[in-house]
């Protein structure tokens, strides 16, 4: 994980880099007289202006070599073997463009694509799914920056001031994009540096794996095959298998922002549906992160409880989104409530049933409660701690923390 941090880091200054280089030397271009024949005279003539060239191509050639060395380096990281491929075929169209110069354009747009198949690739293998809208902003204002250029120079046949229009778009969408994918596999870069603090590893549940085409990642070998245990239950974890709903509590479910905005009644954001359940409880349920933000911005009672005793924390566990169980401890979401049987919201990651919550995904969870100050020693109704808890329902590995 280490290693991926730092491949990812390289990954953004040698990508980032040059296109930041390029606009500023555009912009400077601009600056000093539009391009026309007499500014560029002016910047290439003497030798401070031959020298400052110079310097600024061996900036471009090392920032790019850095990024270059940052996907090789993505090779020899714990990724699936399948962003490793779409990766691979990036680096192969892109020494074909170099040494076959004449149909280095065809192999140059299948490097791109092949590049963005394994971004996306790497925001599922490091389980941000949520980073892939940052990468699909991005190549979209790049594509736009590429219409402007292309337009305003075809624009020229008809209105003469077209490819000044053209470069200015140019500009500001190139940037937008350069900006919008920086941050995003920046953030790509701190999700695996911490991954690597918890102790964590690549990829979802094998089924959910499985489902996105994409292969896990195993740190060890494959473990001995363990006896089937009897099927470990716990009160309340059957209400994420939500009835049919009506009203707000559909439209959160199906994740409306608008809609839930609108029928929110003033003052009454906790209404309560079926088994007790309050907006905020479907949309923890649901993992709708927006109407979950909305929800506590409009004065959603983030330890509200429906049947069972169950806040909206317990079902952003058993859901397995970190993201949304963050959310709720930011706006104060208790760790030490206790449901009817007693157990607080590490009781419930230790051993609710759940198939999003299966290997490291739930090691991964309890970690991230017990970071944020989960009490361990507390007990249930029947005496037992979240780890004693664990161990009935299966989970030894648990008990290591």
């Amino acid at each position: 994980m280490g290693l991926l941090t730092i491949a990812l880091t390289m990954l953004a200054t040698g990508t980032v880099g040059p296109f930041v280089l390029v606009l500023l030397m555009m912009l400077y271009l601009v600056a000093m007289g539009g391009g026309s024949a007499m500014g560029m005279a002016r910047g290439a003539v003497g030798a401070g202006a031959l020298a400052g060239m110079t310097m600024f191509l061996l900036l471009i050639g090392l920032t790019s070599l850095l990024g270059l060395i940052g996907q090789i380096l993505c090779i020899f990281t714990p990724l699936s073997q399948d962003t490793k491929t779409k990766l691979g075929i990036c680096l192969a169209c892109s020494f074909v463009g170099v040494f076959i110069p004449f149909i280095g354009f065809v192999f140059g747009l299948v490097g791109i694509i092949c590049y963005l198949l394994f971004l996306y690739g790497l925001c599922r293998d490091l389980e941000a799914p949520d980073l892939t809208a940052g990468f699909n902003s991005a190549a979209m204002m790049g594509l736009l920056s590429f219409v402007s250029a292309f337009g305003g120079m075809l624009g020229a046949f008809i209105f003469p001031l077209f490819p000044l229009l053209g470069m200015l778009a140019f500009i500001l969408f190139g940037a937008l994009s350069v900006a919008r994918y920086g941050q995003t596999i920046v953030s790509l870069a701190l999700r695996a540096n911490q991954l690597r603090l918890q102790g964590g590893g690549l990829a979802g549940s094998l089924s959910q794996s499985s489902e996105m085409g994409f292969s896990p990642f195993n740190e060890e070998p494959t473990a001995p095959v363990k006896p089937a245990l009897p099927a470990f239950e716990m009160a309340g974890s059957e209400l994420v298998k939500l009835p049919d709903l009506s009203g707000v509590h559909e439209a959160t479910r199906v994740g409306d922002v608008e809609k839930v905005n609108a029928m929110l009644r003033p003052a009454k954001p906790d209404p309560k549906g079926p088994n007790g359940l309050t907006p905020l409880h479907i949309a923890a349920i649901s993992g709708v992160m927006q109407v979950a933000d909305l929800l506590l911005k409009k004065g959603a009672n983030v330890d509200e409880t429906c049947d069972g005793g169950l806040t909206a924390i317990y079902f952003a566990i058993q859901n397995n989104n970190g993201n949304l169980v963050g959310l709720l401890l930011q706006r104060g979401a208790s760790l030490r409530h206790a449901n009817d049987q007693g157990r607080t919201p590490l009781h419930w990651a230790c051993a609710v049933p759940s198939d999003r919550l299966e290997g490291q995904a739930r090691l991964r969870m309890v970690q991230l409660l017990l970071s944020r100050g989960a009490d361990r020693t507390a007990l249930d109704e029947n005496g037992k701690t979240a780890f004693e808890l664990a161990a009935e329902a299966g989970h030894p590995e648990l008990t290591d923390l």
